[in-house]
């Protein structure tokens, strides 16, 4: 699906000015808002913004001010990682 968002030229002149893509900048926000309200998983975020990782995904909660969701199987995940490398 695509999606269009039309804004007044000046006011979107002043939003592209950053130089960051703006287009790129409107989805990210999208998404994540939506991660956030429960209607889209971490998986299907992640996908839709073409990251491979969860630290991708991350630092992109942590750019935009959003709080890192760390539950207690990523917990488990990571110190098994650990574990394994002997750590």
């Amino acid at each position: 699906m695509e999606l269009t968002v039309c804004l007044p030229d000046e006011i979107g002149t002043r939003l592209a000015a950053s130089g960051r893509d703006l287009t790129r900048r409107a989805l990210e926000a999208l998404i994540v808002t939506e991660f956030h309200s429960g209607r889209l998983s971490k998986p299907e975020a992640k996908l839709i913004l073409g990251f491979d990782t969860d630290y991708e995904w991350d630092g992109l909660l942590k750019t935009l001010g959003f709080p890192l969701e760390f539950t207690l199987t990523d917990f488990e995940r990571e110190q098994g990682i650990l574990q394994s490398l002997g750590r």
